[in-house]
């Protein structure tokens, strides 16, 4: 997840990704914060089909952005069954 464009102040802030309350989300490291000037990965086993970001001042920890963003993932390699498989998504929130 990245925030785009990226915004003069990205490092000033920090993003979170995590589950939607009334969701299962199956996140093996969640919910996952880093900068706002660098992607944020995290990892899951259940494919949820949205994700809550939030956005907040490193200082302070005022929230600039809450958003609940749909998700669409991309089959990966062979591993592919009924139930799923291997899959990565790129989710872009604006920074607006």
């Amino acid at each position: 997840m990245s925030l785009q464009p990226v915004p003069p102040s990205a490092g000033d802030l920090l993003v979170t990704i995590s589950c939607p309350a009334d969701s299962e989300c199956g996140f093996l490291d969640g919910p996952a914060t880093g900068s706002a000037d660098s992607s944020v990965t995290i990892t899951t086993v259940l494919r949820p089909p949205a994700v809550d970001i939030v956005v907040t001042e490193r200082v302070g920890g005022a929230v600039a952005l809450r958003h609940r963003t749909p998700v669409e993932y991309r089959p990966v390699g062979t591993r592919q069954t009924e139930c799923g498989g291997d899959a990565e998504a790129l989710v872009l929130v604006p920074a607006d």
